[in-house]
């Protein structure tokens, strides 16, 4: 939808004054191009939550230093955690879903020290004022138009093909 509307003709909509994104990742190109066409939005939020997480679990206010992959901080009521090692983003919130009836998914659900806690897919790094930006998926996962797709799925179907020795997906 923010492809569409930063490559739209002008669109008057005086009375738009937030905007939030989410569900895919923000490119700053798109933000400059939907901020000219909406000059009276006075904030850009752009929201960051795995499914798991109703709705919102991060959210990047300063949008006019907006680098691609920002994500921002936690907002009120959830607590995350950044493995050193992999970068892994953990949420730690009641906010999150009781638990997940996919097997896979369930593994990632679990409670610490009374709270629920989801540990994502999602690798992040973490600035020294405790900005995360967003570095990538560590699932083999790829979101395509708001569904995940298994990469390694998509590889094996090519590389099953006639005439195809390895499929690669990315």
């Amino acid at each position: 939808l923010i492809r569409a509307l930063a490559h739209s003709a002008p669109f008057p909509l005086p009375s738009v004054r937030s905007v939030v994104f989410g569900g895919e990742a923000l490119r700053p190109a798109h933000l400059v191009d939907l901020k000219s066409k909406l000059p009276h939005a006075r904030q850009y939020i752009n929201g960051f939550g795995p499914t798991e997480c109703t709705v919102v679990c991060q959210a990047y206010f300063e949008i006019d230093d907006y680098r691609e992959g920002d994500i921002g901080h936690p907002v009120d009521g959830v607590e995350i955690s950044v493995d050193s090692q992999t970068g892994r983003l953990t949420l730690i919130s009641d906010r999150l879903a009781l638990g997940s009836l996919d097997a896979v998914h369930a593994a990632a659900f679990s409670l610490s020290g009374g709270r629920r806690t989801f540990r994502t897919g999602d690798a992040v790094t973490q600035a020294a004022d405790g900005r995360l930006s967003y570095v990538g998926r560590l699932d083999g996962r790829a979101k395509v138009r708001g569904l995940f797709v298994d990469l390694r799925s998509v590889e094996a179907a090519l590389e099953a093909s006639p005439g195809v020795t390895t499929g690669f997906a990315a």
